[in-house]
Order: structure tokens, then sequence, then C-alpha cells
């Protein structure tokens, strides 16, 4: 009973709120397709327009999670960002597994998180779905996501840029230009570029936990009779230093500004995206469109890193990563009298390249306890051979171990290759039961289709004398070098709700939906390609949205609660050096959502969420019941106020203040692991902004992390399967100024 509590809290608090003054401007949502108002749909959505995103300060996608309950963002680099709805996580790099969490490119999936993170410019909304929406989109949406959707060119003639500059030589310019031809086509150009020193200072080489962001897009718009045909091409270059992924046991004197890891210039990521989107829309008649779309689109990515986090050159590893997707969807639309509704068809395919290389130091892995567990090398203990185990003398240098003639050097690689195909059916309906009720259908059902090769070569040792003569760390199959396997599934999923308008015009809804995550496949501790069950789950939701007379002011309330079933779930292997899966863990979720906007006086915007999220696993064979879910703070949310004022000369200036704040998060699914030190505890982020606009003009003036406060944004990491556990620290305060025109 006792985590039941929160609804009834949140119910009483806020049902009675009414007060209200000011204006704000009504979002059309994509994510239904059949253009409702927002909170119209049944499903719980968060949605932010270009207007909101610049009141907000939303630049990028961790400030984006800031200000919907909910979401969880780690932005840790954008090679390896974790997107977290309500507790569920998407930040697997398997080539053989579909991601929990989907982002999806004016939706078409691009959710894969080495391509899933996106520079955020020239965008004219982003969606966020939480709960299963499976029947309004053909590809994901287990558990809801992130749509983002650019800017088309429009039928004007405009231009705009921003300039900005601040700490770390932080560098930000971006700019549009948007061109008629004729009355039915038009042209867009947006470009953008963000560079900045790293903020955490190595002793050995460059600075890490940088940018260097160049993007550009191209859009082109046609209309001809009824068809209309949209073009969307994408480019995105990165090339930031690497993660600084600092040691818990052998940290440098202040890691929250300076890292110990050695050669760093050569730690570095690489990354190259290509995409290129078509629409195709028809208006049939007034009642009927019909749309085909397609999304090409080319990922390349590079990331050498120091998973060890010391000074010692222990162990240097890198992830290679090359796919194409491609995504054709056909959908029909129609109204009709108390009746509105969807059917459409999705087919996708994914050609996906994973390799993972380690290059280590004997001399110095042989020392750590995690290796010495490694089976073959336990037989030192028995001969007597005793190894210091403390890698660094009294006076910090390093300690190697000299008790054997061992290779300084070896090289383990192992590459995975994944086809993933699916094809789906979905339809999505609303039926009006009276004037102010609805009916909500919805249902997907999709076939997928894996398959899927690992090649694991012999280590190499340059042709030196090694003590473990076999790989220490990536290990083949049952002593081959290849494994190959494929998998077929199918399922259905969906939804169900009922809506009532009340007053006519404030929607309440009750819905039950049902989300799944496709079969994947697992490469074992074993070193063995297993089959995982499709996780399922079931989602009760009660939602309301309260908008009051003259839109001044906005409410919207979620009461949500889980049961997942086969819930796959992951923790360091019994095993050293290897990850131990289940399948077969239970789990269950309760949350409350509360997110208000609201004009005073024609003066005061505020914007204000707040999220109680109860995500806890019942049963696991390996995750203990009871464990949170990681990336699932229980409490979160912000505040952002902002005062609009006259200035002299016809100048109007506008000062914001935001606060953000979370509860305690785990980063693994096993709270215990690292003695408990995988967890960052509660903490409270201040930013203060401040902007002065005459006419097209606007100068900004901010301060992010105002209080300079301390937290980790990850803990655990791939050190951690060798003993030696890292977490990566947070950006403290910094600060800067921009100019922006607009015409």
């Amino acid at each position: 009973m006792t985590r039941f509590w929160p609804f009834y809290a949140v119910l009483t608090a806020v049902l009675p709120c009414t007060t209200l003054a000011g204006t704000l401007e009504e979002i059309v949502i994509s994510a239904s397709r059949l253009s409702a108002d927002n909170g119209h749909d049944a499903v719980s959505q968060s949605s932010l327009s270009d207007a909101w995103l610049e009141d907000l300060y939303v630049e990028s996608f961790d400030n984006l999670a800031s200000f919907v309950p909910g979401l969880f963002i780690q932005e840790q680099s954008v090679n390896s960002a974790g997107f977290a709805v309500r507790g569920m996580t998407s930040d697997n790099v398997e080539a053989t597994q579909t991601p929990r969490v989907s982002v999806w490119l004016h939706g078409m999936d691009i959710s894969r998180s080495q391509g899933a993170y996106l520079a955020m410019h020239d965008l004219a909304q982003v969606d966020v779905l939480k709960g299963p929406v499976a029947s309004l989109f053909g590809r994901g949406g287990q558990i809801g996501g992130v749509n983002i959707i650019p800017r088309f060119a429009e039928l004007e003639n405009s231009t705009g840029f921003r300039l900005a500059t601040g700490s770390f030589n932080e560098l930000k310019a971006s700019g549009f230009a948007n061109l008629q031809m004729g009355e039915r086509q038009a042209a867009r150009l947006a470009v953008y570029k963000h560079q900045r020193d790293g903020y955490i200072e190595n002793s050995d080489g460059a600075d890490l936990m940088g940018i260097d962001t160049e993007a550009a897009r191209l859009s082109l718009s046609f209309n001809i009779s009824d068809l209309s045909i949209k073009i969307q091409a994408n480019h995105e270059e990165n090339t930031p230093p690497t993660v600084a992924f600092q040691s818990f046991d052998y940290p440098a004197a202040d890691p929250w500004s300076e890292a110990d890891l050695n050669n760093a210039d050569e730690l570095a990521i690489d990354r190259e995206i290509s995409d290129l989107y078509t629409r195709l829309e028809w208006q049939l008649d007034e009642q009927q469109v019909l749309r085909w779309s397609f999304l090409d689109r080319e990922v390349k990515s590079h990331d050498t890193f120091d998973p060890d986090g010391t000074r010692l050159n222990l162990i240097r590893a890198s992830e290679n990563a090359d796919f194409s997707t491609f995504e054709s969807q056909l959908l029909y639309q129609f109204t009709l009298p108390g009746w509105q509704g969807q059917i459409g068809a999705d087919y996708f395919y994914e050609d996906v390249a994973v390799q993972l290389a380690a290059t280590i130091n004997e001399q110095l892995a042989i020392r750590l306890p995690a290796v010495q567990q490694v089976p073959p090398l336990s037989f030192l203990w028995f001969f007597g051979i005793s190894i210091d185990n403390d890698l660094f003398n009294p006076d910090g240098s390093a300690n190697p171990y000299t008790g054997f003639a061992l290779s300084s050097r070896r090289l383990e690689q192992q590459t995975e290759w994944a086809e993933n195909e699916s094809i789906s059916l979905f339809t999505d309906h609303s039926l009006a039961l009276g004037d102010n009720t609805d009916l909500n259908l919805g249902l997907r059902y999709s076939m997928e289709k894996l398959r899927t090769d690992i090649y694991t070569p012999p280590y190499d040792d340059g042709g030196e004398t090694t003590l473990a003569d076999f790989n220490l760390f990536l290990k083949p199959d049952d002593n081959s070098d290849y494994s190959e396997a494929d998998s077929k599934s199918h399922g259905w999923a969906g939804r169900i709700a009922v809506t009532h308008y009340l007053a006519g015009r404030h929607p309440l809804y009750v819905s039950y939906a049902r989300g799944r995550r496709p079969d994947m496949l697992n490469f074992t501790e074993q070193s063995e390609l297993e089959e995982l069950q499709a996780e399922t789950v079931d989602s009760y939701e009660l939602g309301l949205t309260w908008q009051l007379p003259d839109n001044f002011s906005r409410l919207q309330l979620s009461l949500y609660h889980y049961d997942f079933k086969h819930f796959a779930t992951q923790r360091a292997g019994v095993t050293a050096l290897s990850l131990q899966s289940d399948d077969n863990a239970s789990a269950s979720v309760n949350g409350v959502e509360v997110a208000w906007m609201q004009y005073f006086a024609d003066s005061f915007l505020l914007f204000a969420n707040l999220g109680y999220n109860d995500a806890l696993f019942d049963e696991s064979d390996i995750i203990q019941g009871e464990n949170r879910f990681r990336y699932a703070p229980l409490w979160s949310g912000s505040l952002s106020l902002s005062h609009d004022f006259a200035l002299p000369d016809n100048w109007l200036g506008r000062i914001t203040g935001q606060s953000v704040f979370q509860s305690e998060v785990f980063f693994e699914d096993d709270n215990t692991s690292n003695n408990g030190r995988n967890r960052q505890g509660s903490y409270q982020v201040l930013n203060l902004y401040g902007d002065f606009i005459y006419r097209q003009w606007t100068i900004n003036l901010f301060v992010k992390n105002l209080a300079d406060k301390h937290y980790m944004i990850d803990a655990g990491n791939f050190g951690q399967l060798f003993g030696m556990p890292t977490f990566v620290p947070a950006i403290g305060r910094h600060f800067g100024a921009g100019v922006a025109f607009r015409y």
C-alpha cells in the first residue's frame, strides 16, 4: 500500500487548481497523426514546440529531459547517450538487441545508441511519448520514446542566425535561410557548429569531455495539385575528445576537473551520420490522406577510450560501429463523422557491424583480482605465488608485476554483425461515444527476423611470449572463433482507452496498453549465443489535461502502473570479465507525473514539473528483488520562472531562473555493484539566463550549474567487468553570452 500513497497525495493537491492569467500557444501533436490538440490522445505525452524550446533554453537532449517528467537522458557522449522513459533504459550497444526506448526522426526509427543522439538545431517540435505507443508508430514504442521533428522548407522568405561563446573556449553558431520559389515550392538550409574544449583537464594529452559538432540540413518542399512532396537531407559530424572515465579506486587528485589518463591525445570519437527522408502526401479529399515515407540512414562511428580510468597504460579500448538502416512506411488517415482513424504498414531493415577491441598490458592486468579469478590463471595460487594487487607504489608511480617475463601488450577483438528486418501492420482509431466521450483503439502486429555472426579471433601478442595463452577479455565460443545464430519472432501490441472531456474541453482518460520488445540474441558469459524472450509490459494509466478558459493555463497529470514480464537484466558475471544475463525477471512501476505551464499578469511565465517513479525489480535470477531500475530516480522535477519587463529605447528584457533536481539514481540493475558506489545521490542544479531584445535582435547571457554542483552522469562502465569500476563527472559551473537575429 505504501507504494501507492503518492497517487492519492497528488490527486488531492492538484485537482482543485483553478487560478490563472495569460496565454499559451496550442501545440499540434504529431504523435497521434490525427491533428489532436495537446493531451487529447489518451497517451501521456509532453510536446515542446520551437517557441517552448527557446523559452526553456533547451539546446540539447539533457536539457530536454530536465523539463519532461519521466524522461532521463544520460549524455555521456554523442556515441553512447542513454535514453530512459519512466525507468526503461536504452543505452545498449549490442548489434543483436533492439533498444527498449525509441528515438524517432519524423516518426521513423533511429534508436540504435551510436546514432540516436543528434544536434538539436532548427527544430519545429520535439514530442516525448510515455507508455506503450506501438499502434501510433510503425517501429518501436515498447515503452515510449522521443520524436524529433526538424523544420521543413516553408512558403516564406526568412533567415536567422545565432552566435554564442562561453567557458572552456565554447563557440556555438547556427543559422538558417528559407527561400520560397514560386507559389508552391520552397527550400531551406540550416547549419550548425558547436565546439567546446573539454572540462576535464588531463595530465597527459588533450582535455576530455569536450564538444566538436558540425551539422547541416537541406529541406525541399513541393506542392503539385493534391500531392505534397517533402525531402530532407541531414549530415552531422562529431569529432570530440572521448569520455573521462575516472577510477573509483585510483582517481586523479580532483576528478571533477582533472584526469590522469595516459596518451589522451589518442582518446577521441569520430562519428558521421547521413540520412535522407522523403515524404509524399496525397490529399485524396477533405477527409482522406495517404502518406508514404522513406528514411535511408548511414552511421559510422569510432570511439577510443581508456576504460580503467587511471594513469596506468593498462587497457586501451575502442568501439567501431558501422550500420545502415532503411525504413518505409505507408499510412492512410481518414476522418468521418464521429470517427478518426489511421491504418499503416511499415518495413524496417538494418545492417549492423560493431567491433570492440582491447589492447592490454599483461604485466598490469595480471594484478587485477578479476583477472586472477579466470580459471586458467588460478593455478598461480596453488604454487604459492603471491600477486601484489597494489597497482601503485607509495610515491604514486606504477608498480608493475615483474615476477614473470610477460608480454607487455596483447590485442583482443570481437566483431558482431547483425541483419535485423521487421514488418509491421498497425492501426489506431478514435470513436465518438457521445458528445464528450471518445473510445481509442490501437493495434500492431509485427514480425521480426534477426541474423547475427560473432567473430572472436585469437589474441595477438605480436609474437612475444605470453603467460595467458587464451583471450582474457573477449572469449570465443567453445574455443572456436566464430558463432552464428538467427531468430524469428512475432507478436501483438496495442492499446484501448476511454477519454471523457470534462466541461467539453478538459480530457480525462483511462487506458490499458501492451508493449513488446522483440526477441533478442545475447552473447553469454559462457561465450555462447542464446535467444532472449520478448519483453512485455502491461500499462495502466489515468491522465488529465486541465486547460482553463482562454488558454490561460495548462495542467497535465498522469498516474500509471506497469507490469513487466521477461525483463532482460544484466550484471557483471560471476565468472570474471563477462556479463551475466537473465530474460525472466519480473518488475513493476508505479508513478505520478505533473506538468504545469502558466502565464501570470502577462509578464511572468512558469513551467514546473514533478515526477514520482517507483520502479523496482520484483524477481530475477541475478538481480535481487526491491532493487531499483537504473536511471530511474524516485523523484525528479524542475522549475523555470521567467519575468518580462520593459527597458528604455524600446528594448525588452527577460530574466529566467531554473532549478532542476532529482533524488538518488543507480547506474546498474544490480544496486549493490561496486559496494553500492555505482549511484548518484540527490542533487539540484541551478541555471540563470538573461535576454535583452530589440526588434529582431536578441542578446543572451547565461550561467549554468550556478552553484558548481559536483555530480556523476554515469558509473560502473566497461571497467566494472575487470574489477576497476569508473565514474563520469558532469560539467561544473560555466557561463557565456550570445546574440541572435531573425528576419
